[in-house]
């Protein structure tokens, strides 16, 4: 009996623990989208591609931080969009971003691409929540350890995130 309360509880903690989580990243969301940084919301359901080896998710290499590249189903880059991302994860900025992973491509001949092509589209550049800004992104080709590229609103490969 007792046992059986401990597991409960421990049930209960969780189950809390995920519905704060959920509620603070719709917060987040909808601060950052009232703020007007961005013109519309697209949800993971609509952009995300979760086909593939991987889910259409690889994560980095990074040992400070959970990294996380998502794929996106569209080559196009909408500048004006808030891609919200799959549950668990979190769009991080530029600043966020840790140099501290391996010499591994980000997405590069992997997870089924065949060099930068995925589902007849070609991906190179996945962007940041802020990268409308900062015009900054991680492109597929590059080591996880490697410095930023450009963005363009073609090749979009999707958006780089955090657990």
């Amino acid at each position: 009996e007792r046992l059986e309360k401990e597991r409960l509880e421990k049930e209960r903690l969780e189950k809390e623990r995920l519905e704060k989580e959920r509620l603070e990243k719709e917060r987040l969301e909808k601060e950052i989208f009232e703020k007007g940084q961005y013109t519309k919301k697209i949800l993971s359901s609509e952009w995300w591609d979760n086909t593939g080896p991987l889910g259409g998710i690889r994560k980095g290499t990074h040992r400070s931080k959970q990294i996380y590249f998502i794929v996106s189903k569209s080559d196009k880059w909408d500048k004006g969009a808030l891609y919200v991302p799959p549950d668990g994860y979190r769009w991080i900025s530029t600043q966020e971003y840790p140099f501290d992973g391996d010499e591994v491509y980000s997405y590069y001949n992997q997870g089924g691409w065949i060099g930068y092509r995925w589902n007849e589209k070609e991906k190179w550049l996945f962007v940041f929540s802020d990268s409308h800004k900062t015009d900054k992104a991680k492109h597929a080709g590059n080591y996880d350890n490697s410095s930023f590229a450009e963005t363009s609103i073609s090749c979009f490969a999707g958006i780089v995130c955090m657990k």
